[in-house]
């Protein structure tokens, strides 16, 4: 796997593991992927974007429909080092990978950004956020029920040492 093609699926996992963006929503993206579209963030038919569908749920903040919801979902800034990732891969997902941001990211060696590689990084994103809650659930379980040398701990399991 070549450097650029790295760098994308490091930026797709960034995008979908930013916790501003609830597992409902990554979820909704996966069960509505026959509705996205590129070059657009609405298409007024359902059709919408990654971030257009990856919002839709949202409830305490603003729908990403434009351009500008998209920075500001990211901070207003768009120089802002976090944004950079979501700059890149909607260019990149819009299938121009000659536009300057793209090629200052991922370089001249990057294929547009294909439904299938989204998907498989969102499965991925998606079992990595269940896996998360599961083990923070177990470990507020652990915490309220078990003691140690007769007083409540609430330090998490750990499985690594």
């Amino acid at each position: 796997m070549n450097r650029s093609r790295k760098l994308v699926i490091a930026d797709l996992m960034s995008v979908f593991a930013d916790s501003r963006i609830p597992l409902a929503s990554l979820q909704h993206l996966q069960a509505n992927a026959d509705r996205l579209i590129r070059r657009k963030f609405d298409d007024g038919r359902g059709g919408k974007c990654i971030f257009g569908l990856l919002s839709e749920p949202f409830t305490e903040q603003p729908q990403i429909d434009c351009r500008t919801a998209l920075i500001a979902f990211y901070g207003g800034d768009e120089l802002a080092t976090h944004y950079q990732p979501a700059r890149a891969l909607v260019r990149l997902w819009d299938a121009r990978p000659a536009d300057p941001v793209v090629l200052e990211r991922y370089g001249s060696n990057v294929a547009p950004l294909s439904r299938r590689l989204v998907l498989r990084v969102l499965r991925k994103a998606i079992r990595r956020r269940q896996a998360g809650l599961r083990s923070r659930s177990g470990a507020r379980l652990i915490s309220r029920a078990g003691s140690t040398a007769g007083r409540r701990t609430s330090e998490p399991l750990s499985v690594c040492s």
